[in-house]
């Protein structure tokens, strides 16, 4: 059985992951205020918003994969310790 610290751990690191997702994605947003007209920050060029949005985006993506990892690993051994 996989222990309720560990299910809270996991829940921590999906919502960080999500959050450094949506960053990345307004930061994303930002850099074309032209085009959607959203404008958060505007004393940053848009070539460094679209690098630090980029990033973002990429970090939320390992961090949700890292979870990902982390929980299907869980199950393995906690398949094994029930088996064995």
């Amino acid at each position: 059985m996989i222990k309720e610290s560990d299910l809270i751990k996991r829940k921590l690191i999906r919502t960080i992951g999500f959050a450094y997702l949506l960053l990345g994605t307004i930061v994303l947003l930002n850099s074309f205020p032209s085009l959607t007209g959203f404008v958060i920050y505007e004393d940053i060029p848009a070539q460094v918003g679209e690098i630090f949005g980029f990033v973002f985006i990429a970090v939320g993506i390992f961090v949700l994969m890292s979870s990902w990892y982390e929980s299907s690993s869980l199950g393995k051994r906690e398949d094994y310790k029930i088996n064995h």
